[in-house]
Order: C-alpha cells, then structure tokens, then sequence
C-alpha cells in the first residue's frame, strides 16, 4: 500500500508527528502510518521524494531522496571560492543496491595547482587571525551563529540524516544524532 493517493500536506504532518513521537490513534492516520513507515523502509517512492526535494534549499546540491544510478549526484571541489569538477571522478555506490549514487572528484595531481597556490597565498599568521583581522574573525562567529540556526530546522535535519544513512549503514537514530552533534559543534 502506498500513501501516494494522500495529500502531501496530510504526509508531511503525519511525518511530523511521528518524529515527534506524538502516538497516532485515529484508525485513518495508523494506517498512513504503517503506509509511511513501509515507503521509508523500502526508500520513499517517487511522489514523497519529490515533495521532500522541493523543501530542500538552494544550497543542497545533492538530493538524497532521489539520488540513484539514473541520477546521481555529483560532489565538486572548492578551491578559491570557486565550485570546480575534476577531469575523473570516483563511483560512490549505493550499499543498498550496487549502483553509483554519487560522482566523486578523483583530483589528479596536474588539477592540484589551484588549491597549491590557494594555500601559498595565506600569510604565516593565518586570514582568521583575531589580532590582525578582528571583523573577519567576528563575521566568522556570526556565519557559525546563523549555520547552527540553519541546521536545527526539521528540513535541514532530514536532509543531513539521510544523506548520511545513503553513505553510511545507520539508524536514523543514528544518523540523526551525528548531525545534532555537529550542529552542537558549530554553536
């Protein structure tokens, strides 16, 4: 049974609730929950991966709801402020079903010139020095500030737990709790 037939609001507040650990009693919503329950054990079929990926923001560049051989993500290199692919890439697979779900860089040694002359360009006493570039170092505490409030928003959450479950053979407890853990970090 799949719960594709329901609103996408009612799947999203049920959702909810459950990660809330609020107990469903209407017979109704127990059986869009053991309905729910079935499409996240076998990967959320298609209308709730597309429902889950609008929420996602601009910056995530990877979906892990419906990312797959077909589709897979593709992670870049940052080197000078610039996004950047490298010329070969690694195949990270998929545990659940062998096919490559993410393209890695493979950096090749000629590509390395960039991050090099990134790295020679640093001063000995750092760009985040507290003494010689106080507003930077602030502006830094800010951007950490507004990250960790970013990252404890349900939306953000799910997608950090789920990507990590893609790569790792986790628990969404689990997962979950290492992305709680990095936000607490990040504070």
């Amino acid at each position: 049974e799949d719960i594709s037939g329901s609103s996408q609001l009612n799947f999203l507040c049920l959702f909810f609730l459950i990660q809330q650990g609020v107990a469903i009693v209407s017979p109704n919503l127990q059986k869009m929950r053991r309905s729910l329950h079935k499409s996240i054990k076998r990967g959320l079929g298609f209308p709730q991966a597309a429902f889950f990926s609008s929420l996602l923001t601009p910056w995530a560049t990877i979906d892990p709801f419906t990312m797959n051989g077909s589709n897979p993500g593709k992670i870049q290199n940052l080197t000078q402020g610039k996004w950047t692919d490298s010329t070969t890439t690694i195949d990270c697979i998929d545990p659940l079903n062998g096919e490559a779900m993410l393209k890695v860089p493979d950096t090749q040694l000629a590509e390395t010139t960039s991050f090099i002359d990134a790295m020679k360009a640093v001063p000995k006493s750092g760009i985040h020095n507290p003494i010689k570039n106080p507003e930077r170092y602030l502006l830094y505490g800010r951007v950490c500030r507004d990250l960790a409030k970013l990252m404890r928003t349900p939306e953000v959450e799910d997608f950090f737990t789920k990507l990590i479950q893609r790569v790792a053979p986790k628990s969404d407890g689990q997962a979950r709790g290492e992305h709680r853990i990095t936000t607490n970090f990040v504070e």
